[in-house]
């Protein structure tokens, strides 16, 4: 498969980081793996300890999602939610819904795909309402907690994390108070 059809499909399936290796130090290459998702481009030759002190960096923000928006932290070595600075109690399939939802970088997940990497191969037995209960266990969660949910619907397509769950999404009428 020549390489920026496999950046694609990468991006397609993923979000975790990629680097991709040129051949040559083409800019009309380099721009298109950005443009398709490529996390770092390098030209050949690359200088080796550039490279392992970039994937080094990569690797840590790999397990370490970081802050989507500025109220949820998602910490993949420690399995830990954070929203508002608090922990957050989930259990491993809720854990893996949000941190699913938090490498789409705000972009709307469906049903299937959200069924797909969380549940995995059990995936085949079960019932898209699955994630649908389990979205609104974990809302029920946040609300119980917080009184706010960074879960969002967008009806007949998914579920996105909101950039900021404390601020009113576009389109909906804001309280007035």
């Amino acid at each position: 498969m020549p390489g920026l059809a496999a950046c694609r499909r990468f991006r397609e399936a993923t979000s975790a980081p990629l680097v991709v290796l040129l051949d040559r130090p083409d800019e009309i290459y380099r721009l298109a793996a950005l443009y398709l998702g490529a996390t770092e481009v390098m030209a050949q030759p690359v200088n080796v300890a550039y490279l392992l002190a970039r994937l080094a960096q990569l690797a840590d923000g790999a397990r370490m999602e970081g802050s989507v928006g500025r109220s949820l932290v998602i910490d993949q070595d420690h399995h830990r939610v954070y929203f508002r600075n608090q922990p957050v109690d989930l259990t491993r399939r809720e854990f893996q819904l949000i941190a699913t939802l938090a490498r789409a970088r705000g972009a709307v997940v469906t049903r299937e795909v959200l069924l797909d990497r969380v549940w995995g191969m059990e995936a085949a037995d079960l019932d898209l309402r699955t994630v649908d209960s389990t979205v609104a266990r974990v809302r029920r969660k946040f609300l119980q907690q917080f009184s706010e949910t960074p879960i969002e619907t967008v009806p007949g397509v998914g579920y996105r994390l909101r950039e900021d769950p404390a601020l009113p999404t576009a389109g909906r009428p804001q309280k007035s108070g």
